[in-house]
């Protein structure tokens, strides 16, 4: 008993500095990125509503989420937090993905049979996803319980469910990535390096970060224990919004001549 103690306790103080290192993470990158925010969002006329909701749930309501999740990890939470923790992370993930569908699509042109194999695939993985991100938080309530002497609650079983829908969300992005390429070789192009252009454009670089973190978290959620999965899911999904914001600025920098000219996302 006494073992199994010392090894939940040092899998929380773990998961506790991997969730305060995602918020640092995030806050850090948002005070980086904010005069390109106030210029390419918030003071821009021709930027729409829609788009700004998309910035609004992806960049503010993610960091939310990951300072809910260091109150809940941080001992000044109680049991009441379990199933909110639960429900509202699961919740905002798949939000997110579907803003994240909306950037991709933005990144294209809006011919027709692309704007079908889209819609149609994205219609497929997220039915999938948000069946399964229903029945991962319902299996996930029986084995999360709250630690009194930590004050903190944990969980005791990686829901299967969760496994296979972090592996639907890579198997998501993968199709991305294909789509990407199709889009890119389906233009009228001279030269290998044209391609290349294009699928920078299409935000390839964007794709391929995403797939790589969606892989982390599903060999972590496999291969770890459940307070490392759902602290480096944490971790991930932080990671995620911040990719997505700098795209998000990028885009619309460029397509309105603001500011954002730099040769990737991650530059500026």
């Amino acid at each position: 008993m006494a073992s199994f103690l010392l090894d939940t306790l040092h899998t929380l103080v773990t998961a506790r500095y991997i969730t305060i290192a995602s918020l640092v993470c995030l806050v850090y990158d948002h005070i980086q990125t904010l005069h390109i925010e106030f210029k390419n969002v918030w003071t821009n006329k021709q930027h729409k509503n829609w788009y700004k909701l998309s910035f609004v749930v992806n960049r503010y309501l993610s960091e939310a989420v990951v300072a809910y999740v260091v109150y809940v990890l941080s001992g000044r939470g109680s049991s009441l937090d379990n199933a909110a923790y639960v429900y509202t992370t699961t919740v905002v993930v798949a939000a997110s993905q579907f803003f994240i569908n909306l950037r991709v699509y933005r990144t294209w042109e809006t011919r027709k049979h692309m704007t079908i194999i889209l819609t149609g695939g994205s219609a497929i993985f997220i039915s999938g996803v948000a069946v399964l991100a229903v029945l991962a938080a319902i299996e996930v309530q029986p084995v999360t319980f709250f630690i009194p002497i930590f004050s903190v609650c944990t969980f005791f079983k990686i829901p299967i469910k969760l496994q296979v829908l972090l592996g639907i969300l890579a198997s998501f992005d993968f199709f991305l990535i294909i789509l990407a390429v199709y889009n890119a070789l389906d233009r009228p192009h001279k030269t290998n390096s044209e391609v290349i252009d294009s699928l920078h454009l299409d935000g390839a670089k964007l794709f391929v970060a995403l797939i790589a973190l969606r892989l982390a978290s599903m060999v972590v959620s496999i291969i770890g224990s459940p307070a490392e999965c759902f602290s480096v899911m944490c971790l991930v999904f932080a990671l995620n919004s911040i990719i997505v914001s700098r795209m998000h600025l990028r885009l619309e920098g460029l397509r309105f001549l603001t500011i954002g000219f730099g040769k990737s996302f991650l530059d500026f």
